[in-house]
Parts: structure tokens; sequence; C-alpha cells
């Protein structure tokens, strides 16, 4: 049994790619009757929740341009928009620059 872990600024997707080809590299050499096997996958979970999320946030900013399209025009509509995805990024920095 191989145990492979990494540490926090690894990104978990490209080490489990580079260890899968690993696999798939050996496999190809080893002998007969002989194979490795990934049995805890975790990177799965992360890029199925990676998924679901840039589907959420296209369906969510696809909602909400067609909420704002009822009430206003289709250029302020579409600038509004385009602001959108800049939202939590600019929340969050404003968090961490606030004295608590």
């Amino acid at each position: 049994m191989l145990e492979i872990s990494k540490n926090t600024i690894d990104d978990t997707l490209r080490v489990f790619d580079a260890v899968k080809a690993f696999v798939e590299k050996e496999n190809a050499i080893l002998p007969q009757g002989t194979r490795l096997t990934i049995t805890q996958d975790v990177a799965t979970g992360v890029r199925d929740r990676l998924r679901l999320l840039l589907k959420n946030g296209w369906q969510g900013l696809l909602l909400a341009g067609l909420a704002l399209f009822l009430f206003f025009n289709w250029r302020y509509t579409f600038w509004v928009a385009l602001g959108l995805p800049t939202l939590p990024a600019t929340e969050s920095e404003a968090k961490a620059g606030s004295p608590q």
C-alpha cells in the first residue's frame, strides 16, 4: 500500500492527474497479474464540486440577467450582468481589510 498526500498549496486535481498518469505508466510495464489501483480518490469529489459551482454560476448569471432585462434596457442589463461576477471578490477584499 502506498499512501500519497499533498500539502495545502498543491492543486488536488493536478496531483491526482500526475498520480493517475504514473499508475497507468507503471501498469503498462508491470508483469501479468500485477496491477496498481487507486483506491481513495478524493479528486473526483473536488472535480464534481467545481463543475457544479461553474454550472450554478452560469445559471445564476443567466437568471439575474433575465430579471434585469425585465426592468431595464439591454445595454444597462449587459453592463450590470458583466459586473456581477466581480462582486464576491470585492466583498471578500472589503471584509479582509476592515478592522474587527
